[in-house]
């Protein structure tokens, strides 16, 4: 209080009184002197009776006494005493009201210290120390103590304000009170090292603030505690080091631990030392070894631990328990750690033994039983630590004595069934008759319930209808399994409340009949409608009366009704686990109701839900994932989710399992053999069914070892010995030896002896496949084999029959409308196909297109009727129709392109496996979810196509069979024929074709031998024909063949469109808009360099320049312009790469440069090209087939820009149209344009004259922006200057291609 002489100096001059009153002055005095025992003494003399009030001042002066004499007053009379505690307030918001609570930091801070425990005094205290500290920060005090002294003492009150009735706030009110320290240490001198260290043990353990501070913390609590001699109460060392402990594991910085270990000042004892090291040395071998070593002399020598001691090494052993079991989860399974392993649970276990409670041993046995199951490898038993069967045979006494033992408590339902699936092994229940077993399960049960809810109780009762349930799938011998389930059903439902609630519904639903799920279902209805439970619960609990259903029922229609509830609620939040039900049901039955939809789904699921779930349901997950996607023919998805399970660690984990888990390591290696198989894989097929076979092994030794006290059949698996040897016989087919073969089939006719499972008819005819395979004889003789066993089995004969019939060299008429048949049902998924991501659809496409060309040979080569060619061409007009090219994602908006185009380019470039297979994921659901909701269009009819065909209009349709097998459809509006095409070398006739062209040779040969058969079916009123290439044929231009009778060209009679879907036929010639053009030209190929060499040439071909094109571009911009079309030219250095990929938006783009095309892989598209400047360079010195910017512009670069808002493309360079082709289409430069995005693409065939080009190039965009018209402007360019140059190499090395939705 600085000189509360000054008020009284005040009151003097105010009051004008003409005495003193001379005993408050001296107290005054003193009190402001820090004189504490004269200010007792005076207070002692002072008679409070005699003191004159007269003034307001007076009245302040009294009142400044009364604090001085409360302040005086012994601390626990003014606790005790209500009316001192009211006065000391009174006279503390007397003096505030005065505006004097400067003068009163000291006193407030007094009285909070005091009333600090009366909760109901919370308030004003809280308030009176915050004046308090706001007077000392504003540094405005004039009380006492200097306010850096108050501020101290107000921030140590405030923080036990906090601690004792609002510990939400206590952190920061210690963290204020250590920075006021902090900043002002040497104000503070008078206090001691152990009041400081109690503060900084404080500070260290508020778990709140941030790691820096609390570091701080430790570290000066750790030193003024090397400055104390003994440690206060209730501010351990132990406690200190828990936190820091606790600290350094969370933020990784064990540097504070380090240094205390290594100091001898800190006081701490040598378990605290080990323990620290252990975890500064992040429960590395060397540490555990040091705690091993140290806690088994300690129990091995009987030293008794501190309580302390006990807990922090119970933690940290359970710390090195838990690192282990999560070792174990990531399956890094190596026989070292194995024995280390080991050996932190038999620490655990044997100090939990001595010093854990009963529920501490179970978890260490438990850990030990984990570790025993999910390692999978059988060397090494003879050297683990731990007997199994022991240790169940202890986890059984001590869950017995949890439930029945004096000291019993609660027991969880997981425990409970784990004591009585324990006693089924050690009290051997089926050695028991069944009314032995009741009353020992009612005995256990009543003993249970007495402690448990009734939520706790369903959960058991459900967990037990598991267990039960699951023996379904077993064979036990002298074990009627029905017969127990009816009494356990019935024991579950004693068990249960009269009256269903949403507590055991799930339970109910589970183990009801017909009749009872339907009264359920009324009971879900009533509570829905009560409000009892919320729209998520009603829909749940209805998707598992449908589930119970089907299970109950089996049959397809109840699988429907199921199926189609979890398609429509399974994007709704909680139902992200019935997606795996989902798949199931669709492989099983074949369902396609909203399959796109489903398998969007499946691609989310995976990346946002099942990625982060345990690994038991991700395990489910990842094989139902596998079945799916084989079912859909994407056998490389379904392979990855088929490996996935088998390095899933539950897949390993066989506690207490069921058949289906038993089997499952089979039921995986037999589907991943299958895929590797159908690969021709035999190095991986082999490899799979060893392992299958090992694990049919595995099952056969849990027979004899009688698996969990129940004696099998060992009949059991005999489907799985079936599965083994059909197998065997596969790989054998595979690898030709057709003999070894037929000895397997021997085996497993000998099996069906015992029981039916293949069926010996088919078995015979697989007998009789290998035996074909073999020549073993004659097709006579197989074909009387054939029949013998169709009617030995009395069998109809069916497709099967034909099948064979027709491969032994007799077809019969049944056997082409079985096929055609068999094709009407494989096209019944085309709708499905045209939803599906281009990924997804690849399998289902070229599997589609493989049948039809097969079914093709068997119609074509054989006799047909008229019918039979109309199905079969209505069959290749829906084929030929498929979006190959995914032209409809080609034509959405702007926005939704340049998603598909980064999508499509993240899926190129991404080199992280993990990465990439989201961003496959991603790709697929964008691309269905836009196709999904496109308007469905009728597959194309081949009545309507004649219908909307003109009469002169006609269509031809080439298909390639085999490499020299052509066949051409002919269809008029009133026609359809097919002929077929001689059987000669195409690859030859076409580069004759091309040699007659370039060496300007009238060729009659091509024209005589490929098209006479052909126009000579054609209607005389046709002119115009459409024309869908195949094979060689898509390197031939008819226009410029020869007909000798009426010495002109196929030009001169007819209009020729070259189309890649029948569908596009009425659209050819839809007029065209232009807004822009890029037009690229005279690439300097050689930037920089002059190299040694003059090449010359006068067509686009090598890589020597092209001054025409320079010519060509600048008077296309001239025409273009003109027409006020915005354009882009570029010129010599500016003719980049790059500047065709910013260009790629323009409405035309026009490249005149070199093309070139060279022979390999079909699907290489990376064998043919563009060059651009600097290629030169690239080609001499760093040729490589890669996406980079490097002056070569490969087909398989272009297919990943965004060409879908140019209408044409012209390739006005060489070969660019030349190429091979496959189902999907041409395999060309054109083509990856087409794939691009792009419209109308005009590209050459051959070789191309320099400047003839470019006088052609000028005619074409003349009459293009005359009519806008692609297909006339070409046909009028031509025409032009095929008057001015008769020869075909001018004028017809130019062909259109269009893909038009």
């Amino acid at each position: 209080m600085r000189k509360l002489i000054l008020i009284l100096t005040l009151s003097f001059l105010s009051s004008q009184l003409l005495s003193q009153n001379t005993k408050l002055t001296k107290l005054f005095k003193e009190f402001d002197s820090y004189n504490y025992k004269a200010v007792i003494k005076l207070l002692d003399s002072i008679d409070e009776k005699k003191i004159i009030i007269k003034t307001p001042i007076d009245s302040i002066n009294f009142s400044l006494y009364k604090l001085i004499k409360l302040k005086y007053t012994d601390n626990n009379l003014l606790k005790s005493n209500e009316d001192l505690k009211v006065q000391y307030g009174k006279e503390l918001n007397y003096l505030i009201s005065k505006k004097l609570e400067n003068y009163l930091t000291y006193f407030l801070n007094h009285y909070s210290e005091i009333y600090k425990f009366d909760f109901d005094d919370y308030a004003t205290s809280l308030k009176f120390i915050n004046l308090s500290i706001e007077i000392a920060k504003k540094d405005l005090n004039m009380s006492h103590f200097l306010s850096v002294v108050n501020l101290f003492d107000a921030y140590e009150t405030k923080f036990y304000l906090f601690f004792l009735h609002d510990s939400s706030n206590q952190a920061q009110a210690i963290k204020k009170l250590i920075n006021h320290y902090e900043k002002n240490q040497n104000k503070f001198s008078y206090l001691s090292k152990e009041k400081l260290y109690k503060k900084y043990f404080i500070a260290s353990s508020q778990s709140e603030l941030k790691k820096d501070f609390r570091f701080l913390a430790f570290e000066k609590a750790f030193s003024f505690l090397s400055m104390i001699d003994i440690t206060p109460k209730f501010y351990e060392v132990r406690d200190l080091l828990f936190s820091l402990r606790n600290l350094s594991i969370k933020t990784s910085n064990y540097g504070l631990l380090k240094r205390i270990n290594k100091g001898n000042k800190y006081k701490i004892t040598k378990t605290d030392s080990i323990i620290n090291a252990c975890y500064y040395n992040e429960l590395n071998v060397n540490s555990f070894k040091v705690l091993e070593n140290y806690v088994n002399n300690k129990l091995d020598s009987n030293f008794k631990l501190s309580v302390n001691e006990i807990f922090d090494l119970k933690l940290l052993i359970s710390r090195f328990s838990i690192k282990t079991t999560t070792q174990i989860l990531e399956d890094n399974k190596k026989k070292i750690e194995f024995d280390l392993w080991q050996e932190v649970y038999k620490l655990s276990y044997k100090f939990n033994k001595l010093y854990g409670t009963s529920k501490n041993k179970l978890s260490s046995i438990n850990a030990i039983l984990y570790l025993k199951s999910s390692y999978s490898s059988k060397k090494d038993e003879n050297n683990e630590i731990f007997d199994a069967f022991s240790l169940k045979k202890e986890k059984q006494i001590l869950l017995y004595d949890l439930l029945k033992g004096e000291k019993s408590s609660r027991m969880s339902p997981n425990d409970f069934i784990d004591l009585f699936k324990l006693r089924s092994l050690f009290i051997h229940y089926p050695n028991w008759s069944l009314k032995e077993i009741e009353i020992d399960i009612y005995d256990l049960f009543n003993t249970y319930k007495k402690t448990a809810s009734y939520k706790d109780i369903v959960k058991t009762l459900d967990l037990y209808w598991q267990h039960v349930s699951s023996v379904k799938d077993y064979k036990v011998e002298g074990y009627e399994i029905k017969g127990q389930l009816l009494i356990s059903k019935k024991f579950i439902n004693n068990e249960l409340n009269s009256l269903a609630t949403d507590q055991d519904l799930n339970l109910r639903i589970s183990i009801s009949n017909l009749n009872e799920l339907e009264n359920l279902k009324v009971r879900i209805q009533e509570l829905f409608d009560q409000l009892l439970i919320d729209d998520f619960r009603f829909k749940q609990l209805n998707m598992s009366i449908l589930k119970s259903k089907y299970n109950l029922n089996n049959n397809k229609s109840s699988a429907f009704d199921y199926y189609k509830y979890l398609i429509n609620n399974i994007d709704v939040k909680g139902f992200e686990s019935s997606i795996i039900e989902a798949m199931g049901l669709a492989v099983d039955f074949k369902f396609n109701y909203n399959i796109v939809k489903l398998s969007n789904s499946l691609m989310r699921s995976y990346n946002k839900f099942f990625i982060n779930q345990p690994d038991l349901t991700k395990l489910s997950f990842q094989m139902m994932a596998g079945y799916y996607y084989k079912y859909i023919r994407r056998t490389n998805k379904a392979l990855m989710f088929f490996i996935e399970a088998r390095a899933n660690t539950s897949h390993w984990n066989f506690v207490s399992p069921d058949y289906s888990s038993m089997t499952r390591e089979n039921s995986l290696t037999y589907e991943i053999f299958n895929i590797y198989i159908s690969k021709k894989n035999i190095k991986k097929g082999t490899y799979y069914l060893k392992l299958y076979q090992e694990a049919y092994e595995r099952l056969l030794t849990g027979i004899e070892l009688e698996s969990n006290g129940i004696k099998l059949d060992p009949d059991m698996f005999i489907e799985i010995k079936r599965k083994s040897l059909d197998m065997k016989r596969r790989l054998l087919f595979v690898e030709k030896k057709h003999k070894e073969s037929e000895s397997v089939i021997n085996l497993m006719l000998a099996l069906e002896n015992k029981k039916s499972y293949y069926g010996k008819f088919n078995l015979s005819i697989l007998k009789l496949r290998s035996q074909v395979s073999q020549n073993k004889f004659s097709n006579k003789q197989n074909i009387a084999k054939l029949d013998s066993i169709y009617l030995l089995n009395n069998k109809p004969f069916d497709n099967q029959y034909y099948t064979l019939k027709n491969y032994l060299g007799e077809t019969e008429p049944e056997f082409i409308s079985f096929q055609i048949k068999n094709f009407k049902s494989q096209l019944s998924k085309i709708n499905l196909i045209n939803q599906l991501s281009y990924e997804n659809q690849l399998s289902m496409m070229i599997n589609i297109g493989s049948s039809l060309s097969n079914l093709e040979k068997q119609v074509l080569n054989n006799s047909y009727n008229k019918d039979e060619l109309r199905n079969l061409f209505k069959f290749k007009l829906s084929i030929d129709d498929l979006d190959r090219y995914n032209t409809q994602l080609l034509n959405l908006s702007e926005q939704e392109t340049n998603i598909y185009f980064e999508l499509l380019n993240k899926r190129y470039y991404e080199k992280d496996y993990d990465k990439l297979k989201l961003v496959i994921n991603e790709f697929d659901i964008f691309q269905q979810e836009k196709k999904i909701n496109f308007s469905k269009k009728p597959n194309l009819d081949l009545v309507n196509f004649q219908l909307r065909l003109t009469d002169k209009q006609a269509y031809i349709r080439f298909s390639k069979l085999k490499s020299n097998l052509f066949y051409a459809y002919i269809v008029s509006k009133n026609n359809l024929e097919v002929i077929k095409m001689p059987d000669i070398e195409y690859e030859k006739i076409a580069d004759f074709y091309t040699s007659r062209i370039t060496k300007k040779v009238i060729d009659t040969y091509t024209y005589n031998t490929l098209f006479k058969p052909i126009f000579s079916l054609l209607p005389e009123n046709v002119t115009e024909l459409f024309i869908k290439n195949d094979g060689i044929f898509n390197n031939i231009n008819i226009e410029a063949l020869w007909i000798p009778e009426s010495e002109s060209y196929i030009f001169d009679h007819y209009q020729i469109n070259y189309i890649e879907r029948p569908s596009a036929i009425f659209n050819v010639n839809k007029p065209i808009t232009i807004s822009s053009a890029f037009l690229f030209g005279n690439p300097d190929f050689a930037i920089g360099i002059d190299y040694s060499d003059k090449e010359t040439s006068i067509v686009r071909s090598g890589i020597n320049p092209l001054p025409y094109t320079a010519k060509e571009v600048s008077e296309l911009n001239s025409i273009l312009a003109n027409n006020n079309i915005k354009t882009v030219t570029t010129d010599l250095s500016s003719s980049t790469e790059q500047s065709l990929y910013d260009n790629s938006k323009s409405s035309i783009i026009h490249i005149a440069t070199h093309g070139f095309y060279n022979d390999g892989k079909k699907t290489d598209r990376f064998n043919w090209g563009l060059l651009a400047s600097g290629s030169k360079n690239t080609i001499r010195e760093d040729f490589k087939k890669e996406r980079r910017n490097d002056g070569i512009i490969f087909g398989g670069e272009i297919l990943l820009k965004n060409f879908t808002q140019t209408e044409l493309v012209v390739l006005s360079a060489c070969e660019t149209g030349y190429g091979t082709s496959t189902f999907f289409g041409s395999e060309n430069l054109a083509n990856s344009f087409l794939r691009a995005g792009a419209k109308n693409i005009v590209s050459t065939l051959w070789p191309v004259d320099d400047k003839i080009t470019q006088k052609f190039m000028s005619l074409f965009y003349i009459e293009l922006l005359k009519n806008k018209n692609i297909n006339l402007a070409l046909r009028r360019a031509k025409e032009i200057i095929k008057k001015q140059y008769i020869n075909p190499i001018y004028w017809a090395p130019f062909v259109l291609v269009q893909n038009k939705i």
